[in-house]
């Protein structure tokens, strides 16, 4: 139960980061943020498991606030005369300062599209790879239940019932060179028979 509110806290301190969205790689952020959520166990897990994710977390969210912090750090102009001395021209300087046409603030940085290496996010990805392949719970319970609505709907209206309705279906299957052998056969039957006897089918 610790691990996971460790990883819940962590988890939403990474997203009010990413949010804010100031500047940096928050894309490449925002996809690894992405990965750990699809990561995080839907029932019970090892403690190992929730360890490795919050590891996982954890590190991100440094990341994160580095990245963060650092955007804000950018975004404010730096009171530096001996560069600014520099880079304005000496008639600038001895021009009255009301005179002085101001340009836009260029921000720099050394760090364009950082490439980041997260060690626990790829052992963790390593570790999940053969977990991946083997089917979810929800997926089974969900593949049960359309198996089961699927034979409802057989049984509630079977082809034996409805062969016995219209008898002379059968015939019209074999004068076109086939026979009646489930659904997609009577589908199929009644597709060509339609337009025969000026049944349009409905859009």
């Amino acid at each position: 139960m610790r691990l996971k509110c460790q990883i819940t806290v962590a988890r939403r301190m990474i997203h009010a980061r990413i949010e804010a969205a100031l500047s940096g790689s928050w894309t490449y952020l925002a996809e690894l943020f992405e990965d750990l959520l699809k990561r995080l166990p839907r029932r019970n897990t090892t403690s190992e498991t929730l360890s490795k994710l919050l590891a996982g977390f954890k590190e991100l969210q440094d990341r994160v606030e580095a990245t963060y912090f650092e955007a804000q750090g950018t975004d404010e102009v730096v009171d530096n005369p001996a560069e600014i001395k520099e880079q304005v021209p000496s008639k600038t300087q001895e021009m009255d300062p009301t005179e002085v046409i101001p340009e836009p603030h260029i921000l720099t940085t050394n760090q364009l599209n950082p490439v980041i290496c997260i060690r626990s996010i790829d052992e963790h990805r390593a570790d999940a790879a053969p977990k991946s392949q083997t089917k979810d719970p929800a997926d089974s319970e969900l593949e049960e239940w359309v198996e089961e609505t699927r034979k409802k709907r057989e049984t509630a209206l079977d082809l034996p019932s409805v062969m016995q309705a219209f008898p002379e279906t059968a015939s019209w299957a074999r004068n076109m060179g086939g026979y009646l052998k489930d659904w997609s056969d009577l589908h199929r039957v009644a597709g060509k028979l339609g337009p025969m006897i000026g049944v349009l089918s409905m859009p």
